[in-house]
């Protein structure tokens, strides 16, 4: 079975920029053009997430580790839970109770998230060991926090 695609493709007749740019590069009579293409080492990101449950020193740990195995970027994950989950999620409890740090689900994710401080100290930890900091954001709230780090 083939899953139909989420994602926008346009009709054959609708140009993107990446399929125009591409159409001129393969009609142009300079081969070189065609060649022009730079190398660049893989970049390899430490997904962290959550793994860190919750306390700074594991995060800064975890960073130090990707590090030292070679990442060049150590990637974190950043919540308002009450923001992000309706009541019903919220209040509900965690599908695996063995694995919560809460009574319930909302609460097991606020046990889980850092601070913008700790976010902070994270990034300042990065810049310590030459390791590019990331966070991606799930809802505005964390959006507008991690924004205010730089």
């Amino acid at each position: 079975l083939k899953r139909p695609s989420r994602l926008h493709t346009p009709p054959p007749d609708e140009p993107t920029a990446m399929s125009e740019q591409a159409s001129k590069k393969a009609r142009t009579s300079d081969i070189a053009a065609l060649h022009s293409f730079s190398y660049s080492p893989p970049q390899f990101i430490a997904e962290i997430g959550c793994n860190h449950k919750g306390e700074l020193e594991i995060a800064k740990e975890l960073l130090t580790l990707a590090k030292k195995s070679g990442a060049s970027c150590g990637k974190f994950q950043k919540r308002t839970p009450k923001e992000l989950l309706t009541p019903e999620q919220y209040n509900a409890p965690h599908p695996n109770p063995q694995n919560s740090f809460g009574a319930t689900y909302g609460e097991h994710r606020e046990f889980l998230e850092l601070s913008v401080d700790d976010h902070r100290e994270l990034q300042k930890h990065c810049k310590d060991i030459d390791l590019e900091y990331s966070c991606s954001v799930w809802d505005t709230t964390s959006a507008k926090e991690i924004v205010s780090l730089n």
